[in-house]
């Protein structure tokens, strides 16, 4: 049986090499300063980015609180618009039957002319008049709705220029009417704010401005009384945003 061995020399020896010096790091005199302001430049990063993400977060709250008004002015709209035609359908009656009380000669009031008629639910109508009906210029304060409209008629319905105070509403709208409804441009006073711009078949649709109480602006296309299409949302902070929706 074999036996692996090793020798060593009596005159052998292990070289062990001298540890390598090294240069000792040149710190400069100034690097206290450098470090803190490094320190600093990250901090005031940091507490950039949780501003933004505060912003972000506020601004979302915003739209969301934004949304919710517009709705809120959508559903007070229409129930506007709904005793507006209510009342408007009670003062065509109302002309009907007294067309007929005109021509039969049973009231001193002419089918023509500048006159103050008082109709028989307690709605007053002072103002030009033709073919028995609202005609020219003229105010006319209606109890069913309880407002006052002041300006332009034609046959019996508000057209061309002309401004109505709706108190129960917190309204005034002056501007361009058709058939009896806000029409073209004008301006609304709401208790939120002013919209400036146009307006399709009493409603806020085209390009308007709406500068609401809260200092916020939206300028832009509109659609049924809401934002849609380009448009520019200026909020309190003076930011802004693209997002019309």
């Amino acid at each position: 049986m074999s036996t692996a061995a090793h020798t060593w020399s009596a005159t052998s020896s292990v070289s062990i090499g001298r540890p390598t010096m090294f240069n000792p790091l040149a710190f400069p005199s100034n690097g206290a300063e450098i470090l803190l302001q490094s320190l600093e430049m990250q901090r005031e990063a940091g507490l950039a980015f949780e501003m933004r993400d505060s912003e972000d977060e506020e601004r979302i709250q915003q739209k969301k609180a934004r949304q919710q008004l517009l709705r809120a002015q959508i559903e007070r709209r229409k129930e506007l618009d709904f005793v507006d035609r209510q009342a408007s359908e009670i003062t065509q009656q109302l002309l009907a039957s007294l067309v007929v009380v005109i021509r039969e000669r049973q009231t001193t009031l002419r089918p023509e002319g500048y006159q103050t008629i008082v109709f028989d639910n307690g709605d007053i109508y002072e103002g030009n008049w033709k073919g028995s009906r609202m005609h020219g210029t003229g105010y006319m304060k209606r109890v069913t709705a309880n407002d006052l409209y002041e300006g332009e008629w034609f046959l019996g319905l508000r057209n061309g220029a002309g401004s109505c105070h709706s108190p129960d509403f917190g309204t005034f709208y002056s501007g361009k009417w058709q058939d009896g409804k806000w029409h073209g441009r004008g301006e609304l006073v709401e208790p939120e704010g002013i919209y400036t711009g146009e307006f399709v078949d009493g409603r806020l649709q085209g390009y308007g401005e709406y500068v609401y109480n809260d200092g916020h602006v939206y300028k832009g296309e509109w659609l049924n009384g809401v934002y849609e299409g380009t448009g520019t949302y200026f909020f309190r902070t003076a930011a802004s945003t693209r997002d019309s929706g």
